[in-house]
């Protein structure tokens, strides 16, 4: 499949209106920085098309998880290609595959009903929150590494789980 950004930014905004806030700070960051900050928009693009993918917030007519790693490892869509290209030039394409290994992981937690310990989960959710980060922060590039917010890892592993609580557990992903 061929992803394409603008299509992806409008259906993650209508999809939840809290996109909107992201978009248009994705956007704003780009002004006068067209070309260097395209990995930031197409990272994110592909990055919360595989998470909604995953997730159960987007029907792609197949096994999601079949899905993602045939966009990962086949893949002829262009945006792919980019990302994983720019990212490997920029040394962080690892930390993209580890990203999407735990949301794989994820969705395997909901489809086999998989319990974590509590400190599993929170493990988890740090990890998750860390390689997020750190992909933003080498993507726009910032000297900075996720490694020193933990603060604010420690913030957005709580919030989000904590914010989409009801609706993962009606998806069966206990949090």
């Amino acid at each position: 499949p061929e992803l394409r950004q603008a299509p992806e930014f409008r259906h993650f905004v209508l999809r939840h209106r809290r996109y909107l806030f992201t978009v248009l700070a994705i956007y704003r960051y780009s002004l006068g920085r067209w070309r260097e900050s395209r990995i930031v928009r197409t990272g994110f693009c592909l990055a919360q098309h595989v998470d909604d993918v995953l997730d159960g917030d987007r029907d792609v007519g197949e096994d999601p998880e079949r899905y993602v790693r045939g966009l990962l490892e086949d893949s002829r869509s262009a945006l792919v290609q980019y990302v994983r290209k720019e990212l490997r030039d920029l040394g962080a394409e690892d930390l993209l595959l580890r990203l999407f290994d735990l949301l794989l992981f994820d969705c395997r937690r909901v489809t086999q009903r998989l319990r974590l310990t509590a400190e599993e989960l929170r493990e988890h959710h740090r990890r998750t929150f860390l390689y997020s980060l750190d992909l933003t922060l080498i993507a726009c590039r910032a000297e900075v590494r996720a490694s020193d917010a933990d603060g604010l890892i420690d913030a957005l592993a709580w919030c989000s789980p904590m914010r989409d609580l009801e609706e993962d557990w009606n998806k069966g992903l206990i949090n």
